[in-house]
């Protein structure tokens, strides 16, 4: 049995062939191209969210130091009651220190002092 085809047939068969190998080689090159495209995008997008949570951390420290400069600037609220017995603590640890500072019986005195004047706060 021998070979039934002739030349023009096959001719075209290799024509076909040919075809079939740049449609396989284009196919093959496009992706490529695709693949390297969807790398370079992902690279892209994880730099876009980098840069995103720098500037919301970023934002947010602004935030926590507005916020804190603005209470920093508000008033304290102070009222005289609550200051005296802090007050008077002061001038007597001032007064025992000045006066007798190496006494042990001045300081047992500040220490019991304090005591009473700290139950006010």
């Amino acid at each position: 049995m021998g070979d039934s085809r002739t030349n023009p047939e096959i001719a075209q068969l290799e024509a076909e062939m040919k075809l079939l190998k740049w449609h396989k080689l284009a196919n093959e090159t496009a992706l490529q191209a695709a693949l390297l495209s969807t790398k370079q995008i992902k690279q892209h997008d994880k730099l876009l969210k980098a840069q995103s949570i720098e500037q919301e951390r970023l934002d947010m420290v602004d935030r926590k130091k507005k916020i804190a400069d603005e209470e920093y600037a508000k008033p304290l609220p102070v009222c005289f009651r609550d200051l005296f017995p802090l007050i008077c603590l002061f001038h007597l640890a001032r007064l025992f220190s000045i006066e007798k500072p190496h006494e042990k019986s001045s300081f047992a005195i500040l220490v019991s002092i304090s005591a009473f004047l700290l139950r006010w706060i």
